[in-house]
């Protein structure tokens, strides 16, 4: 069986703590809306962490890692932005109000 190259595990890595990051902004927004534990934000923030660890540990601050902690901070900033934005809630009309009517 051949040996995964460390490069590819440190990708894979990077793409999770993207994921993590994005959804531990929007924890952070739900958490300062509507005053929920800090628990829920502690987990995404200690498997963002972890990852992030895991990616410069290996190899320590090269061109993967420093881009992988810009990557984050734009998913943390992407998951605060989509969590805070009003939602649309579009209504599905399947008639119009004149065949009501008669």
């Amino acid at each position: 069986m051949r040996p995964v190259p460390l490069q590819l595990i440190r990708i894979i890595l990077m793409f999770l703590a993207l994921f993590f990051a994005h959804f531990l902004g929007r924890v952070i927004a739900r958490l300062r809306r509507q005053k929920l534990p800090y628990t829920k934000g502690l987990t995404w923030l200690f498997r963002t962490t972890v990852a992030l660890f895991g990616i410069i540990w290996m190899r320590g601050f090269d061109l993967l890692s420093i881009l992988a902690l810009l990557l984050c901070a734009a998913a943390l900033a992407a998951g605060i932005w989509v969590e805070n934005r009003p939602r649309k809630v579009e209504e599905i009309h399947l008639f119009s109000n004149e065949d009501r009517m008669g």
